[in-house]
């Protein structure tokens, strides 16, 4: 069975930065732990990574076998951000099996 994977923009104490919501498993954590800059956040129960392109390219790179979830698709959300104004969302379309397209505010 798949597992969804979901990111989006968020502020880390006055940092921007990629929440990566995924469920326990090892293997995941693991992955994660492959990308610089990788924390932890207690109070937001997610990992999270710097919201920069070679962060994002290399969470694509070893999630790729992963569905990443399109934050709108409220089936798949574990977590609203609907009250709280400092997320930002991406948004995330499967193109096909080898691209997706991805809209990041601000950033280009």
């Amino acid at each position: 069975m798949p597992t969804n994977l979901k990111i989006e923009k968020i502020q880390h104490r006055g940092t921007d930065r990629i929440a990566v919501r995924i469920p326990f498993d090892s293997d995941y954590i693991f992955k994660i732990k492959q990308i610089n800059g990788y924390r932890w956040s207690q109070t937001k129960k997610c990992w999270h990574i710097p919201y920069d392109t070679q962060s994002f390219q290399k969470l694509k790179e070893l999630f790729g076998d992963v569905i990443i979830s399109n934050p709108n698709n409220k089936s798949t959300n574990n977590y609203s951000s609907e009250n709280d104004s400092s997320i930002k969302v991406i948004t995330i379309e499967k193109i096909n099996q080898y691209s997706l397209k991805v809209e990041i505010p601000g950033f280009k």
